[in-house]
């Protein structure tokens, strides 16, 4: 397998982005490892050591992993991802399930879309009122 196809893997991705901006170094895991018998790099265990070490060296308080998937789905609404492409990143298995869960976190309500819906038939009532105005050609 390829860097690139483990970039595929929502969670992988999600973890080495976080490891970059902490500054720490992600561990580069094929496939095959993460499907070992042996020692599993992403035991529930090793992980948590490993991202409480990771806050520790960043000087932050701590939060789960769980917590961090959250951040992270919050923060991609806030820099104004779309919904599928979210979904995408987070593994669900459909666009429902991100909407369940983040949508409260997603721009405009209902009264802002009764707002936008008056602008557009305000303005498509002006051009229908300026064309009836026109000059006919013949």
């Amino acid at each position: 397998m390829t860097p690139a196809a483990d970039l595929k893997i929502p969670e992988l991705f999600a973890a080495k982005e976080l490891s970059e901006t902490l500054g720490v170094e992600a561990p580069n895991v094929s496939r095959r490892q993460r499907s070992s018998a042996a020692v599993s790099p992403f035991s529930p265990s090793a992980t948590r050591e490993r991202a409480k070490a990771a806050w520790a060296a960043a000087k932050l308080n701590p939060i789960t992993l769980h917590e961090c998937r959250h951040t992270f789905a919050s923060l991609m609404i806030a820099a104004g991802v779309n919904a599928k492409a979210l979904s995408t990143y987070m593994g669900h298995a459909n666009i429902s399930i991100t909407l369940e869960r983040y949508g409260h976190l997603m721009p405009g309500n209902e009264e802002e879309a009764a707002a936008l819906l008056d602008a557009l038939l305000a303005r498509a009532s002006d051009q229908s009122a300026r064309a009836s105005l026109a000059p006919v050609v013949s």
